[in-house]
């Protein structure tokens, strides 16, 4: 499914400079256990920066909505063939979402799977997260 959006909105400095300093430390972090942790994962993991949009269904709203405005955002840090890391603001219990990827074309490309990884960032207003595509 693809959906049509705006351009996200710009983050004010102070949540540009947090989330830069969030997503460096990741960054760092990958750098430095990706040989330890390379001999475990079925596949490699790539570096990226991207935002996302992050939709979970319930009860009342199963349908990804035609507008991605209003759906909480998310920061993509790393990219793998079976799932991404990413931070946002906003805590997402585990459970199935769907995960929309903002193309350059303003098109939104839907991503379905499970939150295998949920943890607050320390002293940070944001949340890590591990998600798995489904096949």
């Amino acid at each position: 499914m693809t959906t049509i959006c705006r351009k996200p909105q710009p983050l004010s400095s102070y949540e540009l400079m947090a989330l830069e300093r969030v997503l460096e430390s990741f960054e760092k972090l990958q750098t430095r256990t990706s040989h330890q942790y390379s001999r475990v994962r079925k596949t490699e993991r790539r570096s990226l920066r991207t935002q996302i949009s992050i939709f979970v269904p319930t009860a009342a709203q199963s349908i990804i909505p035609d507008s991605v405005d209003h759906l909480p955002k998310g920061w993509c840090y790393s990219l793998s063939q079976g799932g991404l890391g990413f931070v946002s603001r906003v805590e997402v219990l585990p459970a199935c979402v769907h995960i929309g990827w903002h193309l350059p074309n303003d098109e939104v490309r839907w991503l379905t799977g499970e939150i295998v990884r949920c943890r607050a960032i320390p002293e940070e207003e944001y949340w890590d997260y591990g998600f798995k595509f489904h096949r």
